[in-house]
């Protein structure tokens, strides 16, 4: 119950409404041209990767509702040392596990953040940021595509391998319809929300888990797409195929 009215409470917050549309990406003002790519010509479709997702609590909620993005981490940025551990712990993996902040905190190779939010644009994955900042993320940065979320409580967890890099996944997700649009306005707290992106880029694009880690109200989608959007030529399913998958 307590969830519940600090939710509905957050609904109804000018605040929340505006600081969930800027982040480090540039937020409504930035022009469109500055927060997505549209100069992909299949670079990454054959990149070893390790696939995190990546968890800050929202500002001012108690620790009761949660942003999620996902991280998607060449191999080669990790050395012999980190390899091994990493493949230890795929090795007995189910759905994911969390990493000691011990580790990634001292972890400066740059990784592709992808993540999505609420805006006022309408194009077609208009609200997921794309650009160097994106790119060129360093797994230990705290910094998030929000503006609203406490980046001091960020939590890393580790989901899988991938065959391609995130700026593949993230055409993969934007050149086709990948379960929604992801347009700004198709943005909504309970059924399309950062989460339910997160689920999207980790299930319909990586075929990996789309658990989360106690998320609670935050995370009610199960997106039911496995694999559909692997790759960036394949087509993801017509609306109404979508719609079938909801009921």
């Amino acid at each position: 119950m307590f969830e519940l009215k600090i939710l509905a409470a957050t609904l109804f917050s000018p605040v929340f409404a505006e600081s969930f549309r800027l982040g480090h990406w540039g937020g409504t003002d930035a022009k469109l041209e500055d927060r997505i790519s549209t100069d992909y010509n299949g670079e990454g479709q054959d990149v070893p990767v390790y696939v995190f997702l990546q968890k800050f609590p929202l500002l001012d909620t108690n620790g009761s509702l949660f942003h999620t993005e996902v991280l998607v981490c060449p191999k080669s940025e990790f050395d012999d040392e980190d390899h091994a551990m990493l493949s230890n712990e795929l090795s007995t993996l189910k759905d994911f596990v969390a990493m000691e902040e011990s580790w990634w905190s001292d972890k400066v190779g740059n990784c592709v953040e992808l993540g999505y939010g609420g805006n006022e644009c309408t194009t077609a994955c208009c609200s997921v940021p794309h650009t160097d900042l994106q790119k060129q993320y360093p797994m230990n940065a705290r910094a998030s595509m929000i503006g609203n979320a406490d980046v001091t409580q960020k939590s890393v967890y580790l989901y899988g391998e991938g065959s391609f890099d995130g700026n593949a996944a993230y055409h993969a997700l934007c050149d086709h319809k990948c379960w929604s649009t992801w347009a700004g306005t198709d943005y909504n707290i309970i059924t399309n929300n950062c989460n339910t992106f997160t689920s999207t880029v980790l299930s319909c694009v990586y075929g990996l888990s789309e658990k989360k880690p106690n998320l609670g109200i935050s995370d009610l989608v199960n997106v039911k797409c496995k694999n559909q959007c692997k790759a960036a030529e394949e087509r993801a399913p017509a609306d109404e195929e979508i719609a079938r998958m909801l009921i």
